[in-house]
């Protein structure tokens, strides 16, 4: 759905964290100073009566400093959802290189998987009628 990349001076040292959230499979994964850190995302979820909210969030260190990413996906009851992402050092927020909100439409991507998945059972189903 995102890449966050948030670059940023603590304590006199220049840093970057890199953010890839995945569109598809919602795999997230996390860099800190081009270090690829472990998969441990603790799952929020936050459900209100026209919409679902989904949140992620990530606990790690910065030399000594306390830091966390969390992930916002919000889905509207028309299959439409959004995605946001914030990074927090000490309880400050750390604004990313570019600020956007990016928005999709699972109504349409559903429709789109449907359809595919109609032709690769239709074309199976022709093989398996061949052999």
């Amino acid at each position: 759905m995102g890449h966050r990349i948030w670059n940023f001076e603590l304590d006199g040292r220049s840093h970057k964290v890199e953010l890839n959230h995945g569109s598809l499979t919602g795999k997230k994964t996390l860099k800190v100073d081009d270090k690829l850190m472990p998969e441990s995302w603790d799952y929020l979820n936050k459900t209100t009566i026209m919409l679902f909210h989904y949140e992620w969030a990530y606990h790690f260190k910065i030399d000594h400093h306390n830091a966390k990413i969390y992930i916002h996906v919000i889905a509207g009851d028309t299959g439409a959802a959004s995605c946001s992402y914030d990074l927090y050092v000490d309880n400050h927020l750390i604004k990313p290189e570019k600020e956007f909100l990016i928005f999709y439409d699972f109504g349409d991507f559903l429709i789109k998987m449907m359809i595919i998945l109609f032709f690769i059972i239709l074309i199976y189903s022709t093989i398996i009628r061949i052999i």
